[in-house]
């Protein structure tokens, strides 16, 4: 499978809530840099993902501009979704949300995927003004931590 279907399939599945199917995207090395307060390992990664899908069932990567070069692939996410349910974020460190009903404003977060042998190996997501935990937070209403 090409770089640029793994990295879809994988982002699909999340917005599917189908966890073993992403799993089974990511190399057992992977690591997600830059939205959460921390590097995320695989297992943290998918413990944080269910806390999202739990919070915004509807949620939703809006990637576009994707684009393949050998083992990597560029694109930009714009995340949506609609604070239904609590939002879980003890995996990383942070508390469990109630549900506010609050929908997300869309922030433009470029971000990089790199490959090892057809599995995603590092997912890096750039900080911007408003994107992260962080933002997703304060649209939500939620006082941001220090460390977050």
């Amino acid at each position: 499978m090409d770089s640029l279907l793994v990295v879809k399939e994988a982002f699909a599945a999340m917005e599917d809530g189908d966890f073993e199917k992403m799993e089974k995207n990511l190399d057992d090395e992977y690591q997600l840099v830059g939205p959460a307060p921390k590097p995320l390992e695989k297992t943290e990664f998918l413990d944080f993902c269910r806390g999202l899908v739990a919070g915004f069932p509807d949620w939703k990567f809006n990637i576009t501009d994707l684009r393949e070069s050998g083992d990597s692939v560029t694109g930009l996410l714009h995340i949506s979704g609609k604070h239904t349910g609590d939002l879980d974020l003890s995996s990383i460190g942070l508390s469990i949300y109630p549900a506010t009903g609050i929908r997300l404003a869309p922030v433009e977060e470029p971000m990089i995927a790199t490959l090892r042998d057809g599995k995603i190996y590092r997912l890096e997501v750039a900080s911007v003004e408003g994107g992260g935990i962080e933002g997703l937070l304060r649209q939500i209403g939620v006082s941001v931590p220090a460390h977050a």
